[in-house]
């Protein structure tokens, strides 16, 4: 009983050495590998201009038709066309 205590009484000891060890391993591991880590912004403002690009595609879509062809024409002004290619309108998108 007493080799149990003593055990016990050993490994409450070591273990906040233990953990203190492991957290300074731990700080050290990502100290080193934190500044080698990839920036991702550039990949982001790429979804960003795609994802606008996409939502006014869409609007124009919505405004001149799902099978019409339009081009635009700068501040969110659109020229519809029909399939023949004779102009029909133009759309302001909001």
């Amino acid at each position: 009983m007493t080799q149990f205590i003593q055990h016990l009484r050993r490994d409450f000891v070591n273990a906040p050495i233990a953990a203190w060890l492991w957290s300074i391993l731990f700080v050290l591991v990502l100290s080193a590998v934190g500044p080698n880590m990839k920036d991702h912004s550039a990949e982001r403002a790429q979804y960003d201009t795609l994802e606008a690009a996409e939502r006014f595609s869409n609007a124009a879509r919505r405004e001149c038709g799902e099978n019409a062809a339009w081009v635009d024409l700068g501040g969110s002004v659109v020229q519809c066309y029909d399939h023949r290619g004779n102009k029909t309108r133009r759309a302001k998108l909001s």
